[in-house]
């Protein structure tokens, strides 16, 4: 199990790797074309207000993708270190602990941060199943 996880958060990381080089492919072809337009625009000052709003729609997506970016660089770094099955124990442990002894609304909200659905037959009232958050990871 503890490898599993492991090998899961390293394809995670490649993946971040992954849409960071297309995101610096993306800001590389918004930067030549805002380039291209503000030097259409030094050169013909009267179009300004033809261009203005195409170099301005390129600015934002020049900052969203900045954005993009930035978020990516934060998820891939908080990665941190690998998961042994020993962390996963002592956190489940202590789960266990607040459920016992947790209100009704406590426990509820404990649930809600882990489960993400359930699904189940609602004839027979069997066939249970249950998604949590991290079994997407």
């Amino acid at each position: 199990m503890e490898q599993e996880i492991n090998l899961q958060m390293k394809e995670a990381g490649s993946q971040y790797e992954s849409e960071l080089s297309h995101l610096q492919v993306k800001a590389t072809n918004i930067e030549e074309k805002l380039s291209k337009w503000n030097n259409l625009l030094e050169d013909n000052p009267e179009m300004i207000v033809d261009l203005d709003e195409r170099v301005s729609e390129l600015q934002n997506q020049k900052i969203m993708n900045q954005e993009e970016q930035n978020q990516l660089e934060r998820q891939k770094n908080k990665k941190g270190e690998s998961i042994k099955v020993t962390d996963i124990t002592v956190l489940l442990n202590g789960i266990e602990g607040l459920l016992k002894k947790g209100t009704t609304k406590e426990v509820k909200q404990i649930y809600q941060c882990f489960i993400k659905g359930i699904t189940f037959n609602k004839e027979t009232k069997a066939d249970i199943q249950m998604t949590l958050y991290f079994d997407a990871i």
